[in-house]
């Protein structure tokens, strides 16, 4: 198994933001568009607003996965994340 962790900037809040929690939907589709992605995104859940699917710009998890045509599982703390990679259907 392989987990990527591409490194991303942010055009929304300027080059020097590197706080996970403050990227938006566009910043990750610049960042992650046109690159080998796998099978699926497991997405930190602080990146989204809180209890749902958006992120700060608005964008959806949802149209975000339909741009990359991959699937984004949003997962929570590193409990999430390991689930999340034995199997990214949960």
């Amino acid at each position: 198994m392989s987990v990527p962790c591409p490194q991303g900037s942010s055009e929304f809040w300027g080059q020097t933001m590197s706080v996970t929690g403050v990227l938006t939907g566009q910043d990750l589709l610049n960042g992650l568009q046109n690159r080998p992605l796998g099978d699926a995104i497991l997405l930190p859940d602080v990146m989204l607003k809180h209890g749902e699917t958006r992120f700060l710009d608005n964008m959806t998890v949802e149209d975000l996965a339909a741009q990359l045509k991959t699937p984004i599982l949003p997962v929570s703390g590193i409990d999430g994340l390991i689930l999340g990679c034995i199997n990214p259907q949960l």
